[in-house]
């Protein structure tokens, strides 16, 4: 048996054509003030995590600021995970704790503790850390790493300077599109 496509019905090239004219529609042209009033939204979500980069870096210098810089040994590495969710929904997370020692400002040792995220154990037992404590609970440490006091905020700074470069494109290219389609 052969099976041939010939011509289109009538009746269907009728209803193409209704298709075709339900899509355009429903797709609208995308006015030039739609894409100028997109692109201040995007700039103002630049300004907000802009300002969100000056407001955490307030909170380190005072958080640092309370802290006593000391050299400290890494004298445990601990791990929990914990599992949420079932099925595809499943998520397992991995929160490393690190355990320091060290000597207070006043010779006395002490022992604290940080915690990390998911990524895998950033130090070995045994290590040296700088790390600063705060006195009034010594149990309480911040490691002293540039990229681990700094990396919030010049994560909020990357993303806020493209989003407001991103708008001042947008709208420039917004611009060059309504004097485009101007009359001469």
């Amino acid at each position: 048996m052969r099976i041939g496509f010939g011509k289109s019905s009538k009746r269907e090239n009728e209803q193409l054509e209704q298709i075709n004219i339900d899509r355009e529609k429903l797709v609208k042209e995308v006015t030039t003030e739609e894409k100028l009033q997109a692109a201040r939204y995007i700039g103002y979500a630049g300004l907000a995590l802009f300002a969100g980069f000056f407001m955490t870096i307030a909170y380190s210098v005072f958080a640092n600021s309370k802290t006593i810089a000391v050299d400290a040994t890494v004298v445990n590495v601990s791990s929990k995970t914990t599992t949420t969710g079932s099925g595809s929904d499943r998520r397992t997370d991995t929160i490393y704790q690190h355990r320091f020692k060290f000597v207070d400002e006043n010779g006395q040792e002490k022992t604290g503790a940080t915690f990390g995220n998911g990524w895998p154990s950033a130090f070995d037992v045994g290590e040296v850390v700088s790390v600063g404590y705060y006195p009034d609970d010594p149990e309480k440490i911040r490691i002293r790493s540039w990229w681990g006091l700094w990396e919030i905020q010049l994560l909020l700074l990357a993303m806020g300077a493209f989003l407001i470069w991103y708008r001042r494109f947008a709208i420039a290219k917004a611009h060059e599109e309504q004097f485009e389609k101007a009359p001469d």
